[in-house]
């Protein structure tokens, strides 16, 4: 009977240590620090606020850059130049051009055409065979070079149409004195304005300056 009691004993001792009755504590659980070093977080903030102000200074730039572009086209811009033929520059061109003597200002008939309203190609170029045809005229317009030869064309614009400018083309043969590269340097682009005197023809409503002189890069336009 006592053998059995100590062995009773013994297991109940057993489980006593084995289960931790008794300790009158708990094992503390592990704690998990949520807070980031004082280091890591401003590094975070300062990409952040980094990244926030990307946008901004982007567009800042974008908008400086904008300004410092021209808002006008060459076009535009050297048609506001003055090109009418004043008496200095009509003796400039016709003691340079002698055959020139007398020549008609052809921007004034352009101006005839606007005023009057005259839409068909053949009524406009009526205009110009029968005040011009044979003679020297004077003509400040948009100029294109031929990128083939040495020829090159006049746009004269009456308007805006539909479908774009409301023009009609003026043929130039050879046109003395004129170079395109110079026109580039001069004004940054194509599409620019300059002058010319020439003899006019008009052939199937075609209007062409043969001969034709550039009058602006001598500098008979001063």
């Amino acid at each position: 009977m006592g053998n059995l009691v100590k062995l009773l004993f013994m297991s109940v001792l057993i489980i006593f240590l084995v289960t931790g009755c008794g300790t009158g504590r708990d094992e503390p659980a592990e704690v998990v620090d949520t807070e980031q070093p004082e280091s890591v977080t401003s590094a975070q903030e300062a990409r952040v606020e980094s990244a926030e102000r990307v946008p901004q200074d982007a567009a800042s730039i974008t908008a400086d850059r904008a300004e410092d572009k021209p808002t006008e086209s060459v076009y535009q811009r050297t048609k506001a130049l003055d090109w009418s033929i004043t008496d200095e520059r009509r003796a400039a061109i016709e003691e340079a051009i002698p055959d020139a003597t007398g020549f008609i200002d052809g921007m004034e008939l352009v101006q005839k055409i606007k005023d009057e309203n005259i839409r068909g190609r053949e009524d406009r170029a009526q205009v110009f065979a029968d005040a011009a045809a044979g003679q020297y005229i004077f003509f400040a317009a948009q100029t294109n070079p031929n990128p083939f030869n040495n020829n090159a064309s006049l746009n004269l614009i009456f308007g805006e149409g539909v479908f774009g400018p409301d023009f009609m083309q003026v043929q130039l043969t050879e046109p003395e004195n004129y170079n395109h590269q110079e026109y580039l340097d001069k004004f940054g682009g194509t599409g620019y304005m300059t002058a010319f005197v020439g003899k006019l023809s008009v052939e199937e409503n075609r209007l062409r300056l043969d001969p034709a002189h550039d009058v602006y890069l001598p500098g008979y336009m001063k």
